[in-house]
């Protein structure tokens, strides 16, 4: 992107701020003396979901946002790039030591068992990701939208508000996918699965199923801090549960777990991490401690995010409904992961299912792996976007997804560079299955282009859900996968007997219409009106007292902080590079 192109976008003027536009139905509504705050709170939630468009051709009317005091286009744009690597660099590190974590399981099972209960392994490892892990992230990426929006517009209150009511929604996902697993191998066999594969699977996320609980809790805890901006002790956590994930896989084979020990391990990894966030989270409270933040205006805030958990909160009706309006779009946003695990059950279906479906799990447990880093770049765009949003400062929400996109392309070109040159070793590090080897081999090129386009998709998706714009994302996403995608795969897998290699080939072609149909609308967001939206969804505190107590501040309040909205976000920036 030229300096022409970045000073379009990060040249910025003063403008008065505007209220939020009201409809008809709303005034009628307020109007009636027999309406009563919930009632107003779902008209409200409803309105906004509904009346304002994504796109917009951008007219010089549209005058109601605040922008940015005028900067230098060099200086936004370094500070800019220096925010996305702070905040993403932590975010990577604990999300390569997840995989990691994944990586160590399955080259256990691999070095100790046959290959039907490694493949046995790697089908549970799906079934995990698609129906628990995929549904659990899918639901935080409300709680990002909402919780960062909040802390951007200094409503710190509303932050933990939303956090206690994601709390709620995720555990009761977990437990309603945790009783679904008992019967995992029945579903299996009647989709046609190996049976000796299926009954491995069973036991193997069997073992699985008390880390899907600590993963809920942990989801919540990383998005509550990295809506603040905080990153970095998901980065710490991450990294000493990998160092002892080897050590706990050894114990629980000694301790005749079989080929299911690594699955018990990876609980017990996870729920570690749990811990020490949570840990972290009441430590940094305390004045003077350890994990305090150095400048103590921030830690105010960061403070003021936490007050203890209240029920009145958690289970606020208006609260929840508004916190599922956009968490059950970002679930459907998931169904590219779903995609992408159902390779593996093609896999299944092909000759030679014990070499095809390992082959497959080790293609995708490397493709999870390389997609880490966009991982990183897709949480730091998302915070980044959120808060510019919460804060009305249109052009820099524009700046953060226009750097956002710029650095995944450059950085994911190293990343497909390294997995293509890494093809021919690669297979030995799981198995010493010579025909799985020589499969995982041929599988690499596809996967060096798929991982591209991947991180792409990663990052304009996180661009719509810093605006909370999950449901706009999910009907591309279905269309590329399950018409695109999917289709084809099977197409050149068995109609054309490319086997597991066209099963790729599909999922590239999917990726590929993604990456395309999502960078297309993350760069034509109209950022005046998504921030007008933002402000009528984010009045939906679910009748909040302590929510607004706690944010030592209301609506009204904020008149006498418009002129330092974008001073505040810099702040905060600083502190975290200073860090």
């Amino acid at each position: 992107m030229t300096d022409a192109a970045f000073a379009r976008i990060a040249h910025v003027r003063a403008r008065p701020r505007p209220r939020p536009r009201e409809t008809d139905e709303t005034r009628a509504y307020d109007a009636s003396p027999s309406t009563t705050p919930r009632t107003r709170a779902r008209i409200e939630v409803t309105t906004a979901m509904t009346s304002r468009p994504l796109l917009d051709v951008p007219t010089d009317d549209d005058d109601d946002v605040d922008d940015a005091p005028s900067t230098s286009t060099s200086r936004a744009v370094v500070q800019e790039i220096r925010a996305h690597v702070a905040y993403a660099l932590p975010v990577t590190t604990s999300s390569l030591c997840n995989r990691a974590r994944d990586l160590i399981s399955l080259a256990f099972v691999g070095a100790e068992a046959s290959t039907t209960t490694l493949a046995g392994a790697a089908v549970a490892s799906t079934v995990a990701n698609v129906t628990g892990n995929a549904v659990l992230v899918g639901l935080t990426s409300a709680l990002l939208t909402l919780a960062g929006q909040a802390y951007g517009a200094k409503k710190y209150g509303e932050v933990a508000a939303w956090t206690q009511r994601a709390a709620v929604v995720m555990f009761c996902a977990a437990a309603c996918v945790a009783a679904g697993w008992t019967k995992i191998d029945r579903a299996l066999v009647f989709l046609g699965q190996d049976a000796a594969i299926s009954s491995a699977a069973k036991a193997y996320i069997r073992g699985l199923t008390p880390g899907l609980f600590a993963y809920a809790g942990n989801a919540c805890a990383q998005a509550f801090l990295q809506s603040q901006g905080v990153t970095r002790p998901q980065a710490v956590s991450g990294v000493a549960a990998t160092m002892l994930h080897t050590p706990w896989c050894a114990a629980f084979k000694a301790m005749g777990f079989g080929f299911v020990g690594p699955a018990y391990a990876t609980s017990v990894s996870t729920s570690s991490v749990l811990v020490w966030n949570c840990l972290f989270v009441r430590l940094r409270r305390r004045p003077n401690g350890a994990f305090r933040e150095g400048d103590e205006n921030v830690a105010r805030k960061r403070d003021a995010c936490w007050r203890g958990f209240s029920r009145e909160t958690m289970f606020n009706r208006a609260g929840l409904v508004a916190f599922l309006a956009l968490g059950v779009p970002g679930v459907l946003t998931m169904a590219e992961w779903w995609a992408s695990e159902a390779l593996i059950v093609l896999a299944g279906y092909l000759p030679q299912p014990e070499v095809t479906v390992s082959a497959m799990s080790i293609y995708q447990a490397t493709n999870a792996f390389a997609f880490m880093i966009a991982v990183g770049f897709g949480a730091a765009t998302a915070t980044r976007v959120s808060h510019e949003v919460g804060a009305r400062n249109a052009r820099g929400a524009s700046l953060a997804a226009s750097v956002a996109l710029c650095l995944v392309v450059g950085g994911e070109l190293v990343v497909s560079l390294v997995v293509y040159l890494l093809r021919d070793h690669w297979g030995a590090a799981f198995t010493s299955d010579a025909r799985v080897r020589a499969l995982v081999s041929k599988l690499m090129l596809p996967l060096a282009v798929y991982v591209f386009f991947d991180a792409i998709c990663c990052v304009s998706t996180s661009v719509l859900r810093g605006a909370g714009r999950q449901a706009f994302a999910a009907p591309i996403i279905l269309v590329a996968y399950y018409l695109v995608g999917l289709p084809t795969s099977a197409y050149l897998a068995f109609t054309k007997s490319r086997g597991v290699v066209g099963l790729a080939v599909g999922g590239v072609l999917g990726t590929a219409a993604h990456a395309a149909a999502m960078t297309f609308v993350a760069v034509r967001v109209d950022w005046r009106r998504e921030i007008e939206r933002s402000l009528d969804i984010r009045r939906v505190r679910a009748a909040d007292a302590d929510g607004n107590s706690d944010s030592g501040s209301d609506d009204d309040d904020d008149d006498d902080d418009d002129d330092t909205a974008y001073d505040h976000t810099d702040d905060d920036t600083r502190k975290l590079l200073a860090a």
